[in-house]
């Protein structure tokens, strides 16, 4: 399902001190002036720049993504791709039948006109093969489908889903995760040695991984594979990607 809204919107950057250092493209929509207050709030805690930055987000590609708070990233990365790029967001059936969501949802796109939202649950989205340069999947591994609770066809688990997003990226596409850590005790908390051996054996190489610092810190990012396992409780984030 697709919300049509609106039409593009040039992207004004505004100066920002904390985005020096990214891309020009991912820091210029960052800081759009269009992007509303509820969306702004979010960004001490989920340093999109960072993460983007961290993760290689180019323009022109081709983008899917699962998060946590819908709209947001997809907004972000619209608008960073560029005309010529192109981000699906999937969002659940309950989100876009939600009137206040879905008019967020909206007024997101008017903002980002290449945004596009899939209304679907990942047990069952559809994506097809080598349609994908790169993947989000931020705060998500609550949304997908737990493998023990999935012994039947009809509920594949986490594993048939990264088996999708493999199929789906081209040879040498990105996948980002970025996750509570366990330590956290926040929401849907993962060891980030199960997340890198879920997708491992999807057939994904991990390339990078980080940890995200607290909103006192001055940056958003540990330096890549400095974080390990027993590093101070935060968000990690790891950057995978398919085998040429």
């Amino acid at each position: 399902m697709t919300i049509p809204f609106g039409g593009p919107r040039p992207v004004k950057p505004s100066p920002n001190a904390n985005l020096l250092g990214a891309p020009a493209d991912i820091a210029a929509a960052v800081a759009a002036k269009g992007r509303p207050s509820v969306m702004r709030s979010l960004d001490d805690q989920y340093h999109p720049a960072d993460v983007l930055t961290f993760l290689g987000l180019t323009r022109g590609v081709r983008v899917f993504i699962v998060e946590h708070d819908p709209g947001y990233f997809g907004e972000i990365v619209g608008a960073a791709v560029g005309p010529g790029g192109r981000v699906t967001e999937l969002v659940r059936r309950a989100v876009i039948q939600d009137a206040v969501a879905r008019s967020r949802l909206s007024d997101a796109i008017g903002r980002a006109p290449n945004l596009a939202l899939l209304a679907a649950e990942p047990s069952t989205v559809r994506l097809a093969p080598g349609s994908l340069d790169f993947v989000l999947l931020h705060l998500a591994y609550e949304q997908l489908p737990s493998d023990a609770a999935a012994p039947g066809a009809s509920n594949p688990g986490v594993s048939a889903f990264l088996n999708k997003l493999l199929i789906a990226l081209r040879p040498g596409g990105i996948a980002g995760v970025v996750q509570p850590s366990v330590e956290t005790g926040v929401g849907a908390g993962r060891d980030s040695a199960s997340v890198k051996r879920d997708f491992q054996q999807a057939g994904f190489v991990l390339d990078a991984a980080g940890r995200m610092r607290g909103e006192e810190d001055d940056t958003g990012l540990d330096q890549p594979q400095a974080a390990t396992a027993g590093s101070a409780p935060g968000d990690f984030i790891l950057k995978f990607r398919k085998p040429e």
